[in-house]
């Protein structure tokens, strides 16, 4: 039976092209995100059968992808599973019906208590260019791996921006938590953007493959949706700049944020 890894995180977060690297290596089956689109209460269930092999119940597309990368040189099985950062919240960001939906707490009650299940945790640091990412994704309706249109800037509206961040940072804070229970290893966003085979061949030797085996696909695979200065794709970036400042938002930093 192949063992298993979930690759978890907020959205946002380079997840695509960290996935699509590491399965470029011949031994790991990595599936998308295969219970996006699952209703909320079956998001689990279908998750743990297709982890077993069974993909009839994942939706089309994303069956179709495991039936014809899963063979029997597959050591490893996993999949995406990203959690939203919604600003619909009050109080705490635990209250959020967005995460209800994901069944987020469900999911870490699974994961804990299924202690072989190995969790790779993408964690983008940079809340501001996090947030221009968030917010031209959604104007632009650009997707996995396509390049924004140029020219495109957005305004950001600072409540909801620093009400997203705060779902980010507690979504980021409880999935750490997992490293008590679970095999874990946590990816800054920023590392793998500057070392991409270094970062995947670390999460490689994680799950005891032979990183040498994707050397020849360095400059394989997604590229970055946009390169541009981050101050210039915001319209208001001074000003969110300083909100996010005064309150310690513009960086994540798990020890520090995790710990209050």
């Amino acid at each position: 039976m192949a063992k298993n890894f979930i690759i978890v995180g907020t959205q946002r977060t380079g997840s695509s092209a960290f996935a699509e690297m590491i399965g470029f290596h011949p031994r790991i089956a990595c599936g998308w995100e295969w219970t996006n689109i699952v209703p909320w209460w079956k998001k689990i269930a279908v998750a743990k059968k297709a982890l077993n092999g069974e993909f009839d119940d994942l939706p089309s597309d994303e069956m179709r992808h495991m039936k014809s990368i899963c063979n029997e040189n597959s050591e490893w099985i996993g999949y995406r599973r990203l959690f939203r950062s919604s600003d619909k919240w009050i109080g705490d960001p635990r209250y959020s019906p967005a995460l209800w939906l994901d069944r987020f707490e469900e999911h870490l009650n699974w994961i804990a208590h299924t202690p072989d299940l190995h969790i790779i945790h993408l964690i983008r640091m940079d809340n501001i260019a996090w947030l221009k990412s968030k917010f031209l994704s959604k104007v632009t309706k650009t997707y996995v791996g396509k390049k924004y249109p140029d020219n495109v800037s957005v305004r950001i509206p600072i409540r909801e921006a620093i009400a997203r961040i705060r779902s980010k940072m507690w979504v980021d804070c409880k999935l750490s938590n997992l490293e008590e229970s679970n095999p874990y290893m946590a990816v800054n966003y920023e590392d793998f953007l500057a070392n991409k085979v270094g970062v995947v061949s670390d999460a490689l030797k994680f799950l005891g493959c032979d990183p040498d085996l994707i050397r020849d696909k360095a400059d394989s695979g997604r590229k970055r949706q946009s390169k541009g200065d981050v101050s210039r794709a915001i319209e208001n970036y001074e000003q969110l700049h300083r909100k996010l400042d005064e309150q310690g938002l513009l960086f994540f930093n798990m020890e520090r944020d995790c710990s209050r």
